[in-house]
């Protein structure tokens, strides 16, 4: 992390043509989320239980661990041709963690990677085990840029415009309706994540779509001018893009990874660098080596190019 990034930012193109760049640290998206959490409580604990049929596998081990009978190893009860349940998964997801994913999730544009910490048990007739305390649900999701006044989508990558005859506002959203889960659970842990993935996660997908759906916002920005700007500076978007930095939580100290909305005004002179959709456009120092746009232990950073300085603050009107 640059420790006196001014300094360092001084006399080089740091924004890529853009007017102005906001990161928020991944922290800031973390507590954003646990207000939406509150807010769309059925993602958390709207979980109805799940009934497991036939897979062919038996049971986690660390679940139940005395063996089947013939009949529950079938898919269908040769009597009453029902569906034999072999077990009953009741799960319960805490608030997530984020972190980023700029390799693309396998398609075009950035993802989040949501760590959900998992509670409940598992239960057949007669038998119930809790899940292990180590369990996580791991979710990646791609993101979105949502209307709020249409709710129409625009693919993450791509530059939204402003329509200059129209107030609008567009949210940069978790795509819950596409969903890629996962248990996992620390290196080194007894528990076996196999058969979760096998039985539980696939089972739990439409759960994301019907209860997240695009309701989850991290963000949002608005081409709206105040009522009352009598003495102040405006600045009205024209169009703007978000990337994700990653970060390096492995570094020391740990730099944290951010969210980056690069913006275009109304009025600048500026042409903004359209990255390629499948790369993710970093701030970097006159092109150098990318780094953070947050100082040590800031939540935010707005940076505003020389040009939009200039025009838009010292530059007298003639």
């Amino acid at each position: 992390m640059a420790v006196d990034l001014p300094t360092q930012m001084n006399g080089k193109d740091s924004l890529n043509g853009w007017d102005m760049l906001i990161a928020y640290n991944e922290d800031v998206l973390n507590t954003s989320l646990a207000e939406r959490a509150s807010e769309v409580p059925k993602l958390l604990t709207g979980l109805d239980p799940i009934p497991i049929s036939d897979t062919g596998k038996t049971a986690p081990s660390s679940a139940l661990c005395h063996a089947y009978s013939p009949l529950a190893i079938g898919v269908v009860d040769p009597i009453t041709r029902k569906t034999v349940v072999r077990y009953t998964a009741n799960i319960q997801l805490k608030t997530p963690r984020v972190s980023f994913d700029t390799s693309g999730f396998g398609s075009v544009g950035p993802a989040l990677v949501l760590v959900f910490p998992v509670t409940g048990s598992l239960t057949e007739p007669g038998t119930s085990v809790p899940i292990p305390d180590d369990l996580s649900l791991t979710c990646c999701t791609p993101l979105l840029y949502v209307s709020g006044s249409t709710g129409t989508t625009t693919q993450p990558g791509q530059v939204v415009v402003f329509d200059p005859t129209q107030v609008s506002t567009q949210n940069i959203t978790l795509d819950f309706t596409k969903p890629s889960l996962k248990f996992t659970a620390p290196k080194g842990s007894a528990t076996d994540v196999v058969q979760y993935n096998i039985d539980i996660a696939p089972r739990m997908v439409n759960h994301f779509v019907q209860t997240g759906g695009l309701e989850y916002r991290l963000a949002g920005i608005t081409n709206a001018i105040p009522n009352s700007t009598t003495g102040n500076t405006t600045l009205q978007p024209s169009s703007f893009i978000f990337t994700l930095d990653p970060g390096e939580p492995s570094a020391t100290p740990a730099i944290p990874g951010a969210l980056l909305t690069w913006i275009s005004l109304v009025g600048s002179t500026s042409t903004p660098l359209h990255p390629d959709p499948r790369q993710s456009l970093l701030f970097s120092l006159g092109g150098m080596t990318p780094v953070s746009p947050l100082m040590p232990s800031s939540s935010a950073s707005i940076i505003l190019a020389h040009n939009t300085m200039w025009s838009f603050f010292f530059k007298v009107s003639a």
